[in-house]
């Protein structure tokens, strides 16, 4: 039982990261049905991350400075490497508005406008900034929760609506909102895993998963999620994200026992962080769709297919070299502290 608690949850966040790609490669194709299929996305898949990442929350120490090793690191190296290939390919780059928007952490066109006169904004980066603040609000929840004997769970929802009542008034930097949004997928799944939920019964949780996939789909017609501006559409939308995002945790559970598949997905997991940093820098996308369109329509299924199936392939063998490397270093490092 221990191996299916730590196996799903990776394999849920494998299916996160591969739906952000897929999500990131709609805009080739205006077909019908991709507006559909961009909400369906757009209503879990960041959502997702944060409830997993509460699945394992600790209060134990030094939380917090592992958190800020694998988040800020690679936000501060994604961003920087952002601002050398600005200057490479555009040497009129306005460079201290460009590092003014890194030090704000504001990814939101939205925000921008209403707040911070047209701030350049950066790219997917946001989710890295936003999930470490929350992880670190989250904990001083945890302490000003059991110091004074208030419910978590009423603290997390408080943060989640003060951070949506401050978008009228403030757009705060360092991805502060989008973080307090996420506070509360994150509570969810740390409930989760303090409740067992996902350990029952297929048969006894069948009801709950009809009822949660049911309000999921409804929410994805009548509400919108961007975590990135802290927007969400309606209170039907905050249902979808939490009951989309359980729906797809649960089926996991099945993804991770199918053999190579459910392997893949839990390898994409366990190395999700790479996976992003790799989706992020990956500056031939351009390319590949220029090169499509010289033989198929670009505005088509098939063009939409072929160009996520190239770029995940990409994004994959990046990362496994990275990994492999990676593992030697470690061996390596491993065998010199023995000697």
């Amino acid at each position: 039982m221990e191996n299916n608690r730590l196996d799903f949850p990776d394999a849920a966040r494998g299916l996160a990261i591969i739906a952000v790609i897929l999500g990131h490669s709609l805009y080739v194709c205006n077909a019908y049905g991709v507006e559909l299929l961009n909400s369906l996305i757009f209503s879990f898949h960041m959502p997702l991350f944060f409830m997993v990442s509460g699945y394992f929350y600790s209060d134990k120490k030094g939380g917090i400075t592992k958190s800020a090793k694998a988040l800020l690191i690679p936000y501060v190296l994604l961003s920087l490497f952002s601002v050398i290939v600005s200057v490479i390919f555009h040497p009129d780059y306005d460079i201290p508005s460009h590092l003014l928007s890194i030090l704000y952490g504001n990814a939101s066109p939205l925000r921008a406008e209403q707040f911070l006169h047209n701030l350049p904004v950066i790219d997917m980066v946001w989710f890295l900034m936003a999930l470490f603040f929350c992880r670190l609000i989250y904990r001083g929840l945890d302490a000003f929760g059991k110091k004074y004997n208030v419910s978590l769970s009423l603290l997390a929802l408080a943060v989640f609506l003060a951070g949506i009542a401050l978008n009228q008034f403030i757009w705060l930097p360092l991805s502060i909102q989008p973080a307090m949004g996420g506070v509360l997928f994150y509570h969810i799944g740390y409930e989760l895993r303090q409740r067992k939920i996902m350990e029952g019964t297929d048969r006894s949780k069948l009801g709950i998963l009809i009822l949660a996939a049911a309000l999921w789909i409804c929410a994805v017609f009548f509400g919108k999620v961007r975590m990135e501006s802290n927007l969400y559409d309606n209170f039907i939308s905050v249902i979808g994200a939490v009951c989309g995002s359980f729906f797809i945790f649960w089926t996991a559970k099945y993804l991770a026992k199918i053999p190579f598949i459910g392997g893949f997905f839990k390898w994409a997991g366990r190395n999700s962080i790479v996976i992003f940093c790799f989706h992020e820098i990956e500056a031939g996308r351009y390319v590949i769709v220029s090169f499509l369109s010289k033989f198929i329509e670009t505005n088509s299924y098939l063009c939409l297919i072929l160009f996520f199936v190239i770029r995940l392939t990409l994004v994959i063998i990046a990362t496994l070299i990275f990994t492999k490397l990676r593992d030697i270093y470690k061996r390596h490092k491993a065998v010199s502290a023995i000697q």
